[in-house]
């Protein structure tokens, strides 16, 4: 499968990113122009009666607006999806057991994205994390999950699972001055757990609880980024999810 998005294709004016005619997102844009804000994604997947894969390719151009959700990654990673185009490429799969026991179904996946830094205008390029403005050459960020899910615990068609893994976060970045430290400790990790009680055939409830291990990740504001990085915080809660089938 594969799509196409321009956040601002209703724009006439297309520019052309450069100094004399830069990207002004209240003005200029298009579609698979210079500053059009566009998002690409091409998928191939396979599936099988126990099993499945797939691959995805996603190209967005972060300098013209097209940036990662607030709540999929840390507030480093979103500010740095900002600089400049985003090539990004994931991977994900599942598999299930024939049978229910105490082998598990197993879902996991891992993405990572690139860029190149802002090439458009320097003086319409967005600040990044500082009032000094530091460009940025180039950027890594990662994902991860895995979950588990039990069938039929205690009780038959009652289930139970994990999950762990890590939102979007920084995992290199290499700054225009090299006077500025390059320096990245932007990790995080979300665990939860849960069970399904099957209490009629259109009714299951489900309690789970969660922890969060310094999910703003690095967080710093400034640009002595190894002392002036946010305190590290955790989270740990619960719910109660009751489902009903009509």
């Amino acid at each position: 499968s594969a799509s196409y998005l321009s956040t601002n294709g209703n724009q006439s004016d297309p520019g052309t990113g450069q100094t004399n005619s830069p990207c002004i997102r209240a003005s200029t844009g298009g579609i698979a122009t210079d500053c059009a804000g566009s998002n690409g994604t091409v998928q191939l997947a396979y599936t099988a009666e126990q099993w499945g894969v797939a691959a995805a390719y996603n190209y967005a151009s972060g300098n013209n607006g097209v940036r990662i959700a607030n709540s999929t990654g840390t507030p480093f990673a979103v500010s740095l999806a900002a600089t400049g185009v985003v090539n990004s490429f994931g991977l994900s799969g599942y598999w299930s057991p024939e049978e229910s026991g105490w082998i598990p179904s197993i879902s996991s996946g891992w993405g990572i994205s690139t860029t190149t830094g802002w090439d458009g205008d320097r003086s319409s390029r967005p600040t990044i994390l500082s009032t000094n403005d530091r460009g940025v050459d180039s950027y890594t960020s990662q994902s991860w999950y895995l979950g588990l899910e039990w069938s039929d615990v205690l009780l038959e068609g009652n289930s139970a699972g994990m999950a762990v893994g890590q939102a979007t976060f920084v995992t290199g970045v290499d700054y225009s001055d090299d006077s500025s430290s390059d320096w990245v400790g932007d990790g995080n990790y979300a665990w939860e757990w849960w069970y399904k009680f099957q209490v009629t055939d259109n009714i299951s409830v489900t309690p789970a609880l969660f922890y969060l291990s310094a999910p703003r990740g690095q967080d710093f504001r400034d640009n002595n980024a190894e002392a002036k990085r946010s305190e590290s915080f955790s989270n740990f809660g619960g719910l109660i999810k009751t489902t009903f089938l009509f």
